[in-house]
């Protein structure tokens, strides 16, 4: 449920959005009655909804002061529509014309829209949804949404099997570089490390930003070569090259499982033998393969 400090209330008429100012834009909510404006007896605390622009021209970061949408340190990217089942909210943003993409952090909600929408006609929709959403008191996720919040960030989470190499990237990526672009409304994934190259996807409005170029290269890359040395370049990969290489990387773990089985189970005859000082040609003829061998090779004609 969104933690709030004061309850919100239903909105106003809000002000027109000015995107490339230096300071946030404002929407206060108030509420109103059938004969009017409320008074001040009558009225909730308000809820101020600001705005503020990310690097990203087709992003805008949604935020307020009484509002906190996640746990501390928890996001949830959703690229697209097809993710919005993960949350209630998201399932409204994304019916505002334009929308294309959220990604939800604790204190704020980046919106990522189409390049054909205009923002002075969606910021009045987007923040009068995130205010009666409030209002609501429903949950902001669903319960698919709540089984991958309470993943966290396993892409950067240490695993059995990691090398030193990987765990310092991690580390890396987790303490220093994932804050330093959620400031911006973004934030990154990890996939993988392959022969020096340090594969990531791109999140929130790092996304699509026509300046992720600059920080993937001058930023990320830069700080990983300088405090792991093995690392040689950074690359970003998209949803579906992530999801195919983690099938892959899934499936070839399991037949390495497979594989290790089979061979602990043809090595078991062998290393009882040695224990019990029983000569190795003897074992292999009592082994179960060496006695089917047997039977077959007397059925041959």
């Amino acid at each position: 449920m969104l933690r709030r400090a004061a309850p919100a209330v239903m909105m106003a008429t809000p002000a027109r959005p000015n995107v490339g100012g230096s300071s946030p834009s404002v929407f206060t909510a108030t509420r109103s009655t059938s004969t009017g404006s409320a008074t001040a007896s009558e009225s909730k605390p308000p809820i101020v909804v600001c705005f503020s622009p990310t690097p990203n021209p087709e992003s805008l970061r949604f935020y307020s002061m009484s509002v906190s949408f996640l746990p501390p340190g928890s996001t949830l990217d959703l690229p697209n529509d097809g993710h919005a089942y993960k949350s209630p909210l998201a399932e409204l943003l994304f019916k505002v014309p334009g929308t294309a993409a959220l990604f939800i952090s604790d204190e704020y909600i980046t919106v990522t829209k189409e390049a054909s929408a205009v923002w002075d006609e969606m910021c009045p929709h987007v923040r009068s949804t995130i205010v009666e959403f409030a209002h609501s008191g429903v949950n902001i996720l669903s319960e698919e949404g709540e089984r991958e919040l309470e993943s966290g960030h396993p892409d950067t989470e240490p695993q059995p099997g990691d090398s030193e190499v990987v765990l310092a990237i991690k580390e890396l990526l987790s303490t220093r570089i994932r804050p330093m672009l959620a400031a911006d409304g973004g934030g990154l994934r990890y996939v993988a490390l392959e022969n020096g190259i340090v594969y990531l996807v791109l999140e929130g409005a790092c996304r699509t930003c026509p300046s992720s170029g600059n920080t993937l290269k001058n930023g990320i890359e830069r700080m990983l070569m300088h405090w792991v040395p093995e690392v040689e370049c950074v690359t970003e990969v998209d949803e579906d090259w992530a999801e195919d290489y983690n099938r892959q990387f899934k499936q070839e773990k399991e037949h390495a499982a497979v594989e290790a089985a089979g061979a602990a189970t043809s090595a078991a005859p062998a290393a009882a033998a040695a224990a019990d000082g029983t000569p190795p040609a003897a074992a292999d003829a009592a082994s179960p393969q060496a006695a089917t061998g047997t039977a077959a090779s007397s059925r041959k004609p």
